[in-house]
């Protein structure tokens, strides 16, 4: 389940950070090649430090698997 939970917050993140004003823009200029770059940039960007400053902010355990 932890790490179910923990997949969704990393899903959600890149999620987050997708670059939507670009996006936009390369569907609406039926641009399929510059949209995909957009989405998987941010999937596959590293947002682990990201996680952590959340999890700091919220004062919980920055990994929660090896807090368990």
């Amino acid at each position: 389940m932890i790490q179910s939970v923990e997949n969704i917050h990393k899903t959600y993140a890149k999620a987050l950070i997708v670059d939507r004003k670009s996006l936009k823009k390369f569907q609406q200029d039926e641009d399929i090649i510059m949209a995909e770059k957009i989405i998987t940039e941010a999937f596959e960007a590293d947002i682990t430090p990201l996680l952590f400053k959340v999890r700091e902010e919220m004062g919980v355990p920055l990994d929660p698997l090896e807090f368990f």
